[in-house]
């Protein structure tokens, strides 16, 4: 099961990927993108590599405690969304944010957001 959660998780992330790359350059928004030096690749890199560390830290404590995995599951969160919001602050700066970028970034939030629940209710529901 724990192997195969990662190649769900990586199936799952790389189609994310590729349907925002699909929409983005479709509706011919990267033009507008570029021009607004939005930081969308950035951002989708940090929500893959911070879902994946997430994926794996609760693999971990489902093998170990399972009965905390909600509770790591709300801890964990938290701390990614602080780290998004710190993240978000890091590569823009001093910089106000473009009506473009909050929408790139919440889009992508939401999406990571969905990825993280899916895979935790998985671990969650699993029989052993």
């Amino acid at each position: 099961m724990r192997d195969n959660i990662y190649v769900r998780f990586l199936f799952l992330c790389v189609l994310i990927l590729l349907v925002n790359l699909g929409v983005v350059y479709g509706l011919g928004l990267n033009v507008r993108i570029e021009m607004e030096n939005v930081q969308m690749f950035k951002m989708m890199i940090f929500f893959l590599l911070s879902s994946a560390l997430m994926l794996i830290a609760h693999v971990y404590i489902d093998k170990d405690k399972k009965e905390i995995l909600g509770y790591v599951f709300l801890a964990t969160l938290t701390i990614k969304m602080i780290v998004s919001y710190v993240f978000l602050s890091l590569i823009k700066g001093a910089e106000v944010l473009k009506e473009l970028e909050k929408i790139c970034f919440f889009v992508l939030f939401i999406e990571f957001l969905f990825v993280d629940v899916f895979f935790t209710v998985k671990l969650l529901n699993k029989n052993d």
